[in-house]
């Protein structure tokens, strides 16, 4: 079952918007700076909001803020992440208009939240794996510079996993179903015949079962080897297993060579009917083609 991308945006930015009563009674609105911003240098300036808004005070009890400050903010914000890049400038502004309004950290983060899902539109009932790797990357540098934690934990292992298979060597599936020992698995010197199985499909064995092809080791009296002898399984130097799977491949190599030759010479033979039968549907089911063709003849 696909995992859905990630469930509604939290309350809107009016649900936390009011004014409070002061000491005689009277109602007054709450526009004070909590923390002050002054004195910050280059480096502690970012163009990620998430950054700026740990500065901000943080606290479950819903406090006082100015009248539309959150409504403005998110207009701003909107702007700002129309085009999912965030300069220095625009964060610089945004805490600017969070502080003038008097916003504190949780509101902020919903207000981040539902800027995320304003930019993702109609793709939110889209599952994150049907995305495209690029679009996983975009809307994953958006999320970390929002600071929306849920979603970040959602597309960052799946931007893993696109980077790990760039990375990854074409691989030619030659080897899939073999399994093989390495003896011991960590061994820089067995590394390269671990790295040619995994580029042809083989798995290297965990744990040594009738299954496994051979163990390859560069030791001797191991509980590994004592296991492969009591399963029947051979025990090989790594230059024995570099061959056994040279030869492997090449086998396979000359099958698949030999498949395509027959696929190509089958789809040869089939256009050849294809343009027969075509020739002759053309003077049986169109009459005017024959006419045609002789007028084309004299």
């Amino acid at each position: 079952m696909a995992r859905s991308f990630m469930r509604a945006p939290g309350p809107t930015a009016t649900s936390l918007t009011r004014r409070a009563a002061g000491p005689d009674g009277r109602e007054v609105v709450f526009t004070a700076v909590d923390v002050e911003t002054t004195g910050l240098g280059d480096g502690d300036r970012t163009n990620e909001l998430a950054d700026f808004v740990r500065r901000f005070p943080r606290s479950h009890v819903q406090r006082p803020a100015a009248p539309g400050a959150e409504s403005r903010y998110l207009q701003v914000l909107t702007e700002v992440v129309a085009d999912e890049r965030i300069t220095l400038a625009e964060a610089a502004a945004l805490e600017a208009c969070a502080r003038t309004g008097g916003l504190t950290q949780i509101p902020l983060e919903h207000l981040h939240r539902q800027a995320f899902f304003h930019v993702l539109g109609p793709a939110v009932s889209t599952p994150p794996a049907e995305l495209s790797a690029i679009r996983r990357r975009e809307l994953l540098a958006l999320a970390r510079a929002l600071g929306v934690s849920d979603v970040v934990d959602v597309l960052a292992p799946l931007a893993e996993a696109d980077l790990a298979a760039e990375r990854k060597p074409a691989g030619t599936g030659y080897l899939k179903g073999w399994r093989i020992g390495l003896d011991p698995a960590d061994s820089p010197t067995l590394a390269p015949l671990h790295k040619l199985a995994d580029q042809h499909g083989a798995s290297v064995a965990k744990v040594l079962t009738k299954t496994v092809r051979f163990l390859a080791t560069t030791t001797t009296g191991t509980p590994a080897q004592a296991k492969a002898r009591d399963l029947g399984i051979p025990t090989v130097t790594p230059h024995q297993a570099q061959k056994i799977l040279d030869e492997a491949i090449r086998a396979a190599d000359l099958v698949a060579f030999e498949r395509r030759e027959e696929q190509a010479k089958w789809e040869a033979e089939r256009a050849e009917r294809d343009r027969y039968w075509r020739h002759t549907w053309k003077h049986t089911e169109d009459p005017s083609a024959a006419c045609t063709d002789r007028k084309s003849v004299v």
